[in-house]
């Protein structure tokens, strides 16, 4: 599969000045755009809205503990990389994967850990 798209994810051997700079730029917006989703969608917003939602102190630290959780996911995601070498086309898989898992319809409202967990996701 990944020899398929390999044209498609190789780097580039060599980046023009223009390319640079427009990369630079694409950078910048993709990191205020995180820091603003980051900041809308976890902390007290999220957790307001776990509230909101009946969510117990377990739910809220479940949902606090989550991004550490996901951490552990570093561990085989740097052995994917080393053993396919395609970093863009990995990306841009689980990328996609994720965004079916996020644009998924929320669980009923009566269950509350569920949802909360289906918030956190999107």
């Amino acid at each position: 599969m990944v020899a398929r798209f390999r044209g498609l994810f190789d780097p580039d051997e060599k980046v023009s000045s223009e390319g640079l700079h427009k990369g630079l730029r694409a950078i910048i917006w993709d990191g205020m755009c995180t820091q603003a989703m980051g900041a809308l969608c976890g902390g007290a917003f999220l957790v307001a809205f776990a509230l909101d939602l009946g969510a117990s102190n377990f739910h809220i630290g479940f949902l606090a503990a989550i991004p550490f959780l996901a951490q552990l996911l570093q561990l085989p995601a740097v052995y994917l990389v080393e053993k396919v070498r395609a970093r863009r086309f990995i990306c841009v898989t689980f990328s996609g994967v994720s965004r079916l898992f996020g644009s998924s319809s929320p669980p009923s409202r009566s269950s509350s850990l569920p949802t909360t967990v289906w918030v956190c996701t999107c």
